[in-house]
């Protein structure tokens, strides 16, 4: 079991790190602004505290996820974004991270990474109809995040794989994200 959290784990910070690998890794604006909100929280004891259980419950990694994966990749990539490419455009490419290689496929609304030594194959799919992005492996399927409308503002719902989630609003811009807000509004 751990064996398969760690792989899917690499996966992701294999698709991570092609923002990195294509020199696009972006402003990270949701993570920026999660880290603003908390260092506003209160006094500097309370902020560290609210740090660690974001880091701990795990609020932060999922923020760098977003950021690395959707946000940075939509925001920089241009034509080469999943979501704007036509059908039957891909591109692909080979990386390396840590000694393995990978095949990353890119067609429209999907990413399919491959690791060349194992033939172990994870999947990031959208569906523009849903606003869902799910990772796909050989066992199962997890929603990794929903984009919904709300109150003409944007909100991105995260998931953790026990089954929790975290909203995000995202302002008019889609610069100013703002932790628990997305359902006060």
């Amino acid at each position: 079991m751990m064996k398969a959290v760690l792989k899917k784990f690499l996966m992701i910070a294999l698709a991570s790190s092609l923002m990195v690998s294509s020199s696009c890794i972006g402003p990270f604006k949701l993570t920026t602004n999660l880290h603003s909100w908390n260092q506003q929280v209160g006094t500097k004891f309370i902020n560290e505290l609210v740090f660690f259980a974001f880091v701990i419950v795990p609020i932060y990694p999922l923020s760098l996820l977003g950021d690395a994966l959707i946000f940075n990749s939509i925001e920089f990539w241009g034509g080469e974004n999943p979501i704007s490419m036509k059908e039957g455009e891909s591109e692909e490419r080979i990386v390396k991270v840590k000694g393995e290689k990978y095949k990353v496929l890119t067609t429209k609304n999907r990413y399919e990474i491959v690791n060349l030594a194992t033939e172990e194959v994870v999947e990031f799919d959208y569906d523009p109809e849903t606003g869902i992005w799910l990772m796909t492996d050989e066992e199962k399927s997890m929603k990794l995040v929903e984009l919904k409308k709300m109150n003409k503002k944007t909100v991105a719902r995260f998931f953790t794989p026990n089954g929790n989630s975290v909203d995000y609003m995202v302002d008019s811009q889609g610069d100013n994200m703002k932790l628990g807000q997305a359902l006060a509004r």
